[in-house]
């Protein structure tokens, strides 16, 4: 008895300290009274939305819906512009989200293999500048991620598997926080329909597609609900036009693609270590996790396509 108690011990003092060094790197960003990079804009059309008004109509900018309504409903309970309450936020933001990767790694490994992937969540997502520390649509969209794929990943003794409806719901809202998230469903849906999948739980193709079709069911109802709420403002031809339609590319810098990509792999080595080991690796570590291993790099291979498609590395015409 003593030495598990030990064991536990020594693992919630260890989840104590990395939420401490959480709070640490991010003390910058609690400390700062002003916007950190996009606050600024995203928060311009919140507070109109907290005076009455509408986005896309009122104030425009070219996020999706909830990514807007998510600062409103900050800047609604603590007060217009209050940058502390909404750096206080993000940091709860970014708990939950290093939460959800600990179920993660702890559901398909162990316990400590969780807190580590919490860990490097917390050391590595503000992976180069002051930037990095803003409530941006990055930050936003990682957690309804997270937790969809934590959902996925469960070991479940249903073949319908209900919770996968709340797992789309999530996808789609980390879609409506941030467009390119929407292909971070993809690996996950065809994940579901994986022979090895089927295998390691004992099901049949019909529970594989029942169960896909129950994630994309749960993707469209978040949609649909956000889609009947823009109706009803009267701003949905004007939200898809600014958020879909209005997003053309008139110069790509790819100097500065190439810098941002190589400072990024600098920064980030040990991990793009991990993951080069973790791909060559296919007896021990990931045996009867066949499916997952193909599932989470099929996200990986998804993850670079939409930080593409983001646009990083565009301005406007405009902006030159």
């Amino acid at each position: 008895m003593d030495v598990p108690t030990h064991r536990s011990r020594q693992f919630y003092f260890a989840a104590f300290g990395m939420i401490l060094l959480t709070v640490a790197i991010r003390l910058p960003s609690l400390l700062h009274p002003q916007p950190l990079d996009s606050e600024a804009m995203y928060s311009v059309v919140a507070n109109e939305i907290v005076d009455g008004g509408r986005p896309y109509a009122d104030a425009v900018e070219r996020k999706p819906p909830l990514l807007f309504w998510t600062y409103a409903a900050v800047f609604k309970i603590a007060g217009k512009f209050n940058w502390k309450a909404l750096h206080i936020v993000a940091l709860v933001w970014t708990l939950c989200s290093m939460a959800g990767l600990y179920v993660i790694g702890r559901d398909l490994f162990d316990r400590n293999t969780g807190l580590i992937a919490a860990l490097f969540y917390s050391v590595f997502q503000p992976w180069w500048t002051w930037k990095t520390l803003a409530f941006d649509a990055e930050m936003l969209m990682n957690l309804p991620i997270i937790w969809a794929w934590a959902i996925a990943f469960c070991r479940s003794s249903s073949r319908l598997r209900p919770e996968l409806f709340a797992a789309g719901a999530l996808l789609g809202a980390a879609f409506l926080l941030k467009q390119p998230a929407a292909i971070a469903a993809v690996p996950l849906g065809i994940y579901l329909l994986l022979p090895s999948y089927r295998a390691s739980r004992s099901l049949t193709r019909t529970n594989s597609i029942v169960q896909a079709a129950i994630l994309t069911a749960g993707f469209l109802a978040a949609l649909g609900l956000v889609t009947i709420v823009l109706w009803k403002q009267g701003i949905l031809d004007d939200a898809f036009y600014w958020t879909i339609a209005d997003h053309d590319v008139p110069h790509v810098f790819w100097q500065k693609a190439i810098v941002n990509t190589l400072t990024f792999l600098a920064a980030c080595l040990p991990l793009v270590i991990g993951a080069i080991m973790a791909s060559r690796d296919k007896s021990e570590i990931w045996a009867g996790r066949a499916a997952e291993r193909t599932a989470l790099f099929g996200l990986l291979a998804a993850s670079a396509i939409g930080a593409a498609a983001a646009l990083a590395f565009t301005v406007t015409t405009m902006s030159n």
